[in-house]
């Protein structure tokens, strides 16, 4: 043997060594489960990613619902408004329109208070003719 190949042979012999106690010591194990936690977190990150673009896409509708809703409150309060101002006018038009019957049922009274005259007066003078005519004054 030459001395290169013995310090090949006792660089092999540490290799072997150092390669057994690595190897009593779990290496394998523990880089397999280095590699399995990574795989887990990497995993994890996608959940969080994923569940934080599902958040944001939840909370992007529930403010389109608000806004839904608030558009929709308003367009009610509106026609509140509306329904009450016509109610309104409609209540003024009505005692308006009773007021106006009043007077017209008065005028119609009138009318025939006067043609109930006329009518007397008519007679009257007819009653007076006729006895005139037949002399009898």
């Amino acid at each position: 043997m030459t001395t290169s190949q013995a310090a090949v042979d006792a660089a092999q012999k540490d290799v072997n060594d150092k390669q057994a106690i690595l190897d009593g010591t779990g290496q394998a194990e523990v880089i397999a489960n280095r590699d399995n936690a990574q795989a887990a977190v990497n995993t994890a990150q996608d959940h969080v990613s994923q569940a934080e673009s599902d958040l944001t896409k939840a909370q992007t509708a529930d403010a389109n619902r608000q806004q839904a809703i608030d558009n929709a409150q308003q367009a009610v309060d509106a026609a509140n408004q509306t329904v009450t101002s016509t109610k309104a006018d409609l209540d003024a038009k009505t005692a308006q329109a009773h007021q106006t019957q009043a007077i017209e049922d008065a005028k119609q009274a009138d009318v025939a208070t006067a043609q109930k005259d006329v009518n007397d007066k008519q007679a009257h003078l007819r009653w007076h003719r006729s006895k005139s005519y037949l002399g009898r004054s």
